[in-house]
Formats: C-alpha cells, structure tokens, sequence
C-alpha cells in the first residue's frame, strides 16, 4: 500500500486534527521542519501533493512547496527515508497502595531505630523486611487511614486516565499499540531465553574459516601505541593491524596450504554441526517427557527428524525430470522445468510418472519400518509429534484445499441432484 492509500483509510480517523496536534505538541528541533520532509521524497512529488489535498482540502498546514526527490546519484548509500515523529504525552503514574505509603512515611523513622537496636549499619532487605513486619502488626484503625488515601488515589488516578485517553490522537492511539506489542515481544523474548538457559539447550556452533586457521608468528599483539590514546581506541588500532596482517599472509600463501586450510575447516564445521544436531534431538527429547515440545521450533524439528532418520521423501515426475539425463540435455532448469516436461511425448511422461509412483511405493514401504523400529524403541509418539511439529505449516495448508475442493465437490453434487429433480418434475407435468 502506498501512502496516499494508507491517507484514504486514515482520513475517517480524523487525520488533519492528528498532524495539527502534532505540529502544536511537536519537539523544539522540528519547529521549522517542512512536513514533506519527514515523508520518503517519491511521496513528495507534485502528484501526490496535488492527491493528498484532494483527500484533505482544508489541510492549510501542508500548503508549502514540496521538496524535489533527489537523484539517483546523489542518493548516499545506508541513509534512510526520514518519517514523522509521533509525540505521546506521558501517562498518569500509577497511584501507590496502602503499604507503599505506610513505606514512604515511615522508612526513614523505621531505618534510625532499627538501626539504633543492632547497633550497626543494617542492609536494605533487612530494613525492607521489619517494616513488612511493622505493617503487618499494625492496628485496623491504623491501616484504614492508609487505605482510605490509597483509595482516594486510585479514583484520582482513573479520572486523569480517562482525560488522558480522550485527549489522545488515533495516531498516538496507534504508537501506544505498537508500544505495548513491542514490549510483549521483548518480554517473550526475555522468557524463552531464560527457559532455553534454564534447561540446557544447546547453541549452534560458530562456522569456522580457513583464514582463522592461520597461525601469525610475527604479529605482536602487545604493541604501544601513543599514551594519549584510550583504551578503546588500542584495542581498535590493534585489531586493525591484526586483521590486515591476516588477510595480506593469506594472499601470500600458495594455493596447496589455501585447500589444506579450507579442508580442515569443512571437517571441524561438519564435525561440530553434527555434534549441535545430537545434543538438539536429546533436548527436544527431555522437552517432550517435560511436556514443553512449544518451546522446539520448525526448524529445529527438521533437524530433529532427520536426526532420527527419516526416510527420503519421494520425487515427484517433474523432479525425476529435472534430475534425469534427459532434463540435463533440454536444459531444464527449476523455473522451466514444467514448460519443457509437458512438451515431451506421452511415452516420456508416462514412464517419469511410474518412477514417479514406484518410488512413492519405497517410501511408504520404508516410512513404515521406520516408524515401527522407532515404536519398537519406545519413541513412536514422540517422532510422530516431532513428525507434526515439522509438517505443520505444510499440512494445515493440505487440510484447507481438501476441505475446498469437498465443499466444491458437495456444491456441485448437490446442484446436478437439484437439477435432475426439476427435470423430472417438468416430465410428470
């Protein structure tokens, strides 16, 4: 959607009043800021001026000349399009419950007699633990004073809410959305960090490069740079060097150490990756006795799977096509594959479409020892809920066609029946 579509949409949600609180409300750096500047410059063009004051005829705040889109040669590289800044005015702050004020008034007076008692200096939580006490002891008469200003508080707070929520712009309405999707996000995020540390799952390897094989001899890590320079800039000057001195070592290296190099590196990234995929499918397998299988991705469930030893799925003709001595000489490629299978003869097709069927035939014929061993193994429920897991996307999609096309079919049955009934009626008349 461009932007003069998201205009049309916006226009019901009082668009002009949101640009003009914000032009009232908006940050002291922008006071002079053209507002076509903070659109990408191609919505800046005299069409979309001429389109955006037809959707907002009384908008005069945007009655200035719009800025030129640059040229494509002077556009610098990694600068992104500026967009408009939404100001949202801070909320009330939420109103303090009846132990909180008895906290605040008697912390201080609390702390010195404390103190005075143990003759010492006591820490926070100590402190934080008698008042709880205190509060705790504290006579009904008492508390309900506290309770009451908690109380005023709390009506105080929800009036000045409801004025805040009413004074809100849809956009700001929005910008508040997005905040709070955001920080549940965040929060999401948060958790399953914590749980994947609280239970062990393992981190995919680092890939490993030939050129970080490389052993430099000469280079001093330890070399002084000038006592006016910090520490940060140091580290910088030393990295700098180091880098430069591995990639000039690796150009001058013969060709024969470059492959050598390159080996060792395939071998200790396959050996690592095959190390990652077995401590994966041991977590995924305690996840499953732990009832938290959630928490295993698609992906990892794909790594699972074959970890376990899955079958090769079976190739379609057009696949078989594709691979074949035949698809090698036409040319086949993945995107032509199809326009070059269907203008074979029927003779071709037809054999792809038996190699097609009798290796559909070894896969159901292997999927089913396979399973079986696994059931044999005591690990048939939990292949076929890692199996689901991997598929999910895959056969729900399966399930939403088949039940279209039955409900097509049911369709149609249902109208040829109709049909078949008024005919016989026109008969009988």
């Amino acid at each position: 959607m461009n932007f003069i579509g998201f205009l049309k949409i916006v226009k019901q949600s009082n668009i002009p009043k949101a640009v003009t609180v914000f032009q009232k409300h908006k940050p002291s750096s922008l006071v002079n800021a053209n507002p076509f500047n903070s659109f990408p410059a191609h919505y800046s063009s005299s069409s979309y001026v001429e389109q955006f004051k037809s959707i907002f005829p009384n908008a005069s705040l945007f009655n200035v000349a719009p800025q030129r889109a640059a040229s494509s040669t002077n556009k610098s590289r990694g600068k992104r399009s500026k967009r408009i800044e939404i100001s949202v005015p801070e909320p009330p702050k939420h109103p303090m419950g009846a132990y909180q004020l008895f906290f605040v008034d008697n912390y201080d007076k609390i702390k010195t007699t404390f103190e005075a008692e143990l003759e010492e200096k006591a820490p926070p939580t100590q402190i934080m633990t008698h008042i709880g006490k205190m509060w705790r002891a504290l006579p009904e008469s008492e508390a309900k004073v506290y309770k009451e200003r908690s109380k005023e508080l709390s009506e105080k707070y929800k009036a000045e809410k409801a004025a805040w929520k009413e004074n809100l712009t849809p956009l700001q309405e929005e910008v508040i959305r997005q905040q709070k999707v955001d920080q549940n996000e965040a929060r999401k995020e948060r958790k399953l960090k914590k749980m994947f540390k609280e239970t062990d799952k393992p981190e995919r390897p680092k890939r490993v490069t030939a050129i970080n094989l490389m052993e430099l001899e000469d280079f001093d890590t330890l070399e002084e740079y000038e006592d006016t320079d910090d520490a940060q800039d140091k580290v910088k000057k030393r990295f700098t060097k180091y880098v430069q001195a591995r990639s000039e070592k690796w150009k001058s290296l013969p060709n024969e150490e470059k492959l050598a190099l390159k080996e060792i590196a395939s071998e200790q990234n396959k050996t690592a990756e095959l190390n990652y995929h077995n401590r994966l499918a041991e977590w995924a397998l305690s996840m499953y006795d732990e009832n938290n299988l959630d928490i295993v991705t698609k992906e990892e469930a794909k790594i699972i799977v074959h970890q376990l030893g899955i079958p090769k799925r079976r190739r379609s003709a057009l696949q078989i096509f594709l691979m074949s001595d035949l698809g090698k000489e036409k040319g086949a490629t993945v995107s032509t594959a199809k326009t070059i299978f269907d203008g074979l003869s029927s003779v071709q097709r037809e054999d792809f479409n038996n190699q097609s069927t009798k290796d559909k035939e070894r896969y159901e014929q292997e999927f089913k020892e396979w399973m079986d061993d696994l059931k044999g193994r005591a690990l048939g429920t939990y292949a076929e809920a890692i199996l689901k897991k991997s598929r999910a996307v895959n056969t729900n999609k399966k399930v939403k066609v088949k039940s279209s096309k039955a409900k097509k079919s049911k369709t149609k049955k249902e109208k040829s029946k109709k049909k078949g009934k008024k005919g016989e009626a026109n008969k009988t008349e």
